[in-house]
């Protein structure tokens, strides 16, 4: 037992040296690693490429219905964990119109949109999944005449929520998702969730390519030669993989008729 605690010791001691030892890294010296890689990425693949993501969906404040700054947190969120493109319209002068929903849409060039309007006629939210719009209604969430704070709340709650609808994910069992069943404003104030998560974004990317919105993505150079979309090469190690992909065979394919086989 005496040995056990000996041998325990003198591993701990040997931790606690190479803990000692080990000297973080400045900034010049991380951005030198990353140069490095970099440059390796570029010798062999011919360095990194993003491929544009392909339409967009487009967020209209319909009236200057509220400040949409207040969801840019939330707006963020869909980038960075979707890559596509995603637009803010503020047409101030613009009434919003079920009839006019699609027309206003296609205007701003949105695939999919989401309307952020201010009528006491609509109510709380509208999804139109035909046609790749939903709606949040600014004048619903004060129809109880609740302090600004508390609405402020709602809206962010609402935005994700409608949001989510629009890009595809209409429901989530995970109570950690904005996505659950509300049957008004009480039930929207008990929901503690007013960000998007995982799971909502999991189900979005089947449904956004149906309306032609695509992620943008990254990929090497030589990749992007094999599907076919790379451009023309800046530098010698492109040229090479542009090249090798490119090269006419010097000689055809020979094929030979087998009389057999074609009967």
């Amino acid at each position: 037992m005496k040995n056990l605690f000996f041998v325990a010791a003198c591993l701990s001691a040997v931790c606690l040296v190479n803990a000692a030892e080990k000297k973080e890294l400045t900034q010049e010296e991380k951005a030198a690693m990353r140069a490095a890689a970099e440059k390796r990425i570029m010798e062999k693949s011919g360095g990194r490429l993003m491929l544009p993501g392909k339409g967009k969906v487009a967020i209209i404040n319909c009236g200057g219905a509220y400040d949409t700054d207040r969801f840019l947190s939330i707006i963020d969120q869909v980038d960075d964990n979707l890559h596509i493109n995603v637009e803010t319209v503020d047409l101030k002068d613009r009434k919003f119109a079920l009839v006019d929903a699609k027309k206003i849409m296609e205007e701003c060039g949105g695939n999919v949109a989401v309307f952020i309007v201010d009528d006491p006629a609509l109510p709380l939210s509208l999804h139109a999944p035909e046609t790749g719009w939903a709606l949040m209604n600014v004048a619903a969430l004060r129809a109880d005449k609740a302090e600004e704070g508390l609405v402020k709340i709602r809206a962010r709650k609402m935005f994700a929520r409608v949001l989510s609808l629009a890009l595809g994910s209409p429901f989530s069992p995970n109570p950690a998702s904005p996505m659950q069943t509300v049957t008004g404003l009480a039930s929207l104030d008990k929901m503690p969730v007013d960000r998007l998560n995982v799971f909502d974004f999991n189900n979005m990317i089947d449904g956004l390519g149906k309306f032609g919105v695509t992620q943008r993505r990254q990929t090497t150079y030589k990749r992007a030669c094999v599907e076919g979309w790379a451009p023309a090469p800046t530098n010698t190690f492109q040229k090479a993989i542009w090249d090798a992909y490119h090269e006419v065979p010097s000689k055809g394919i020979e094929i030979k008729y087998d009389p057999k086989k074609g009967e």
